[in-house]
């Protein structure tokens, strides 16, 4: 019995043993891989940006799509190969798992990012190094007023949600390739600024990093959506306004009630112009006089025609002075729809 209390001591201490052992070891394997990483003083984190592309520009909901290469690194935990270890894929999204990260986000996302292609580096110095290719939705600020006049604002928010997060971008970090070819629009400028923001989830500040794209639509955009319409415009005005009518007094109303109808088959309004500015823009207004003059051109042929084909006289032509009076307004609106599509002029 003695020996029995003995050998149950023994097996009592291996017991305490092997728990302080594994309470030891699962707290060490619960700890980031920065052993030396504290948060409570300042991560440097290095970030380098190339905007690949700039895409479906969409002024109705405020939004665009953003094709990017963010690459981003901080000093990890001191490691003793010699080796650079590498991981991609689903292996680089697992390793992120198993470290701790700054947590790399776009403050103004109107959608959650979309990556293709990941791949995380670590270096003998563990430096670890995280390349990410992708595209993101992101909400844009526009300026409505003189829209699409106006140089436009294309940002780009990327902030932590980490605290005593510090970004380091030099000055060549923030690449931008051209896309206007085939976006018909062409830059203006970019700029980019380090800002602490207020923490949306929490108390305290964040760190953020500000990228402002300035772009405007170039002059072939105003040629092929607003100078050739503008030709028809003057074709289809002289036209309904020359037309020998003498019933001329039947098209007012006909005329007057397509013009709330003219935003819809406006190609500026319909793909650009957020419907709250439809009717607080002058050359809207202007667009919006084209369909008006379109629908009734066709009713004046169709009343023309159904004259014919019922054996009707034929009107009779108008005096210079009626065609003088007649033309004179359509000159006038035409002038004055050029003069506030080069201007821009908003009511």
């Amino acid at each position: 019995m003695k020996m029995f209390g003995i050998r149950f001591l023994y097996w009592l201490q291996y017991f305490f043993l092997i728990s302080i052992l594994l309470v030891f070891s699962v707290s060490g394997y619960a700890r980031p891989m920065n052993g030396e990483l504290s948060l409570d003083s300042p991560v440097p984190v290095n970030v380098s940006l190339r905007i690949k592309e700039i895409s479906k520009v969409d002024a109705k909901e405020g939004t665009f799509i953003l094709y990017y290469h963010l690459a981003y690194g901080w000093q990890g935990q001191s490691v003793t190969h010699n080796t650079v270890e590498e991981y991609t894929g689903n292996e680089a999204e697992d390793f992120l798992k198993t470290i701790w990260t700054p947590g790399l986000d776009f403050t103004n996302k109107a959608q959650k990012p979309i990556i293709l292609n990941q791949s995380v580096s670590v270096n003998q110095k563990g430096e670890v190094n995280i390349d990410q290719y992708g595209y993101v939705k992101l909400l844009a600020n526009y300026n409505f007023k003189n829209f699409p006049f106006d140089t436009q604002n294309f940002p780009i928010l990327i902030s932590s949600l980490e605290k005593n997060i510090v970004f380091n971008v030099p000055k060549k970090a923030i690449v931008f390739k051209n896309t206007s070819q085939t976006l018909t629009w062409h830059l203006r400028g970019v700029t980019h600024t380090l800002n602490q923001v207020p923490n949306v989830f929490g108390q305290g500040s964040v760190s953020q990093i500000k990228v402002s794209i300035y772009m405007k639509r170039d002059d072939l955009y105003y040629v092929t959506k607003m100078y050739v319409p503008l030709l028809t415009f003057i074709l289809i005005t002289c036209a309904i306004f020359c037309y020998p009518d003498p019933e001329f007094r039947f098209k007012i109303p006909v005329l007057l009630t397509c013009l709330v109808l003219i935003s819809l088959f406006s190609l500026r309004a319909f793909s650009e112009i957020p419907p709250v500015s439809y009717f607080t823009r002058l050359d809207n207004i202007i667009g919006l006089s084209r369909l008006w003059l379109l629908v009734g051109f066709f009713y004046s042929l169709t009343v023309y025609l159904l004259r014919i084909s019922r054996g009707e006289e034929a009107p009779k032509a108008f005096s210079k002075k009626q065609l003088i009076i007649r033309c004179a307004f359509p000159v006038v609106y035409v002038l004055f729809w050029v003069f506030a599509v080069l201007k821009g002029f908003s009511l």
